[in-house]
């Protein structure tokens, strides 16, 4: 996922133009872009607790392992 993020905003940022206001664009792309894939990633991940749960019990301290 950070790959995907670093390989995204590095794109975004080679096409974006030069000067003043193409640094200014590039800030905004390094702050957004990246934020904008793990927030997208989360969402996909724990739109339902399902996975969190089966992560939680493959845990060694995970619900359900107590003895």
């Amino acid at each position: 996922m950070t790959a995907a993020a670093g390989a995204l905003t590095g794109l975004a940022c080679r096409i974006t133009p030069g000067g003043a206001g193409g640094f200014l664009l590039k800030m905004v792309l390094c702050l957004a872009l990246p934020g904008a894939v793990y927030l997208a990633a989360a969402r996909r991940f724990f739109h339902s607790r399902e996975p969190l749960l089966r992560l939680m019990e493959a845990l060694p301290f995970g619900r359900g392992k107590r003895s």
